[in-house]
């Protein structure tokens, strides 16, 4: 049997509470643009919140917990052959913040000891969904589909 063809692990923010079509269309553009034929998607937060001001009001929320088994089960699989940061670039305000920060240093020292490569958009780890701002900003006129290749850039940590 031969190996599989490596993928596009893509980090996100949470789960959508919609069918998250846009976010995924995103991801499937930088898949391709960075010529994987897949992906995976895992996200920091693995329940469906419908904006960052909608997290529990608990301290020590379990489901982050369970955000990096899952990313770190797919950043161990052999599979996995890079990396697309898109969770966001505003962490959220209160009690989960500190919970937010923690899991983003944590992802960072865990891609720190891998050789995978890491993308973002835009030199930001922007999420899918806000890739159009950061086009119309800095390419007015143009599509996420037309800059695509141009707004992947690598990740230093």
């Amino acid at each position: 049997m031969s190996p599989s063809p490596p993928r596009l692990l893509a980090v996100l923010h949470s789960e959508p509470v919609g069918s998250g079509s846009l976010t995924l269309g995103r991801v499937l553009l930088a898949c391709k643009a960075l010529n994987f034929d897949s992906y995976t998607v895992k996200n920091l937060y693995p329940a469906a919140i419908p904006n960052t001001n909608a997290f529990p009001k608990v301290k020590d929320d379990p489901i982050w917990g369970k955000g990096r088994t899952q990313i770190l089960n797919s950043l161990n699989d052999e599979t996995t052959g890079a990396v697309l940061l898109g969770f966001g670039v505003s962490p959220p305000s209160g009690l989960q913040r500190g919970n937010y920060l923690d899991q983003v240093s944590w992802l960072t020292d865990e891609l720190r000891r891998r050789s995978l490569d890491v993308w973002t958009f835009g030199d930001r780890t922007s999420h899918p969904s806000r890739w159009h701002r950061e086009v119309r900003r800095s390419d007015p006129g143009k599509s996420v589909e037309e800059s695509v290749h141009r707004f992947l850039t690598r990740f230093e940590s």
